[in-house]
């Protein structure tokens, strides 16, 4: 796979900035590894003017090297870049988004988002209208579009770390980052789901042949909850027949829809648009390489968004680990996530609670 990129894209397109000023690299077709495997990357053409100097990075910023190849190990999906640098100064930097196969762990959406940022809109490539990239969280890749010269037009995945709660459209741009609950379901980073216009694609890095999943923490965008409790300029609030649903779609054919809105039963105090994080249950999905996620809503003019976290293979969780304890059944009872973590104040998920000998996973509102 190729990847190039002109720097900075975003910049250009909105100073009027000429290509010429940056230049245009490529790199030389790599493919997946597995973890603990050798990758060699390459420089496969530039067009400036020798001779270059170049600088191999990962998303840390650390420096791995300074010739045209670089060769190392990974043990997890990684982005590395490539800023070329010619005898007249002018740079460009390409991106290499190398899948490594072989990690089992739970997507969290931590430390995506730059230091005094509070969101991952995507990155630029050679195409400032339809930029697609990907972007890796645990033992997965996640597919992005963004385009500066569209307005900013973000979509597939982004990740946020907003804490707020509320959406304005003069600050639409912002606020499309926020979730319905104002934050994360655990930690700071959660994902930022708009699959319309743009591919929205999950791709299984546990193992090439895919795997199960265990499931993962859904609640609203805060457009969507505003769109559908008080109406907008292109729809009204959600009333009785009203659905909006996320739907996971494996490669297997299986699927798998939740409910993030519904006002279809009969019984008005069953009328819901979700506004805290709930579990989703994705093991019906079975055993998946990649899953497509759409959005189906009843009103063809709501924004078609959702906010995912903790995403996690059906063996990621901690259940085994936990050991029982000898004491009476009647002992107090502990709980723990999905990952094994002791948790003081279990609330709006599923959990592990052990009791004494007795361990097992509840659902608690």
């Amino acid at each position: 796979m190729k990847k190039f990129l002109l720097l900075p894209l975003a910049a250009m397109c909105a100073a009027g900035v000429s290509a010429a000023d940056y230049l245009e690299v490529e790199l030389d077709d790599f493919g997946p590894i597995h973890a603990g495997e050798n990758i060699t990357l390459a420089l496969y053409d530039v067009d400036g003017t020798a001779p270059y100097t170049y600088q191999w990075k990962n998303a840390a910023g650390d420096l791995l090297g300074s010739d045209e190849t670089l060769t190392l190990t990974l043990d997890r999906p990684s982005v590395l870049t490539l800023t070329v640098t010619d005898s007249k100064g002018v740079s460009g930097t390409a991106y290499a988004e190398v899948d490594v196969y072989g990690l089992r762990e739970t997507a969290g959406f931590e430390g995506l988002v730059e230091e005094g940022k509070t969101f991952w809109p995507g990155r630029v490539y050679d195409d400032p209208y339809a930029s697609e990239s990907k972007f890796y969280s645990g033992g997965f890749s996640f597919t992005n579009t963004f385009s500066p010269a569209m307005g900013n037009f973000c979509g597939g995945f982004m990740v946020s770390e907003t804490t707020d709660r509320d959406f304005n459209g003069a600050t639409y741009f912002e606020d499309q980052f926020n979730s319905a609950p104002g934050g994360a379901a655990e930690g700071k980073g959660f994902m930022v789901g708009y699959p319309s216009y743009a591919r929205a694609e999950i791709t299984i890095l546990a193992d090439e042949e895919g795997a199960e999943l265990e499931g993962c923490d859904l609640t609203n965008n805060m457009y969507l909850y505003t769109s559908a409790s008080s109406g907008d300029g292109f729809s009204s609030p959600f009333a009785k027949g009203d659905y909006h649903t996320v739907i996971f779609k494996g490669d297997n054919g299986k699927s798998v829809k939740f409910n993030l809105a519904d006002f279809r039963d009969n019984d008005a105090s069953k009328h819901f648009i979700l506004d805290k994080w709930v579990h989703c249950d994705l093991s019906p999905l079975g055993k998946v390489k990649k899953i497509t996620v759409s959005i189906e809503s009843s009103n063809e003019y709501v924004p078609t968004y959702f906010c995912m976290d903790n995403l996690r293979y059906a063996d990621s969780g901690s259940v085994g680990n936990i050991a029982a304890d000898s004491t009476a059944s009647d002992a107090p009872a502990e709980y723990f996530d999905l990952q094994g973590r002791r948790i003081a104040r279990p609330a709006g998920g599923i959990f592990i609670e052990r009791r004494g000998s007795s361990i097992r996973k509840v659902l608690l509102p």
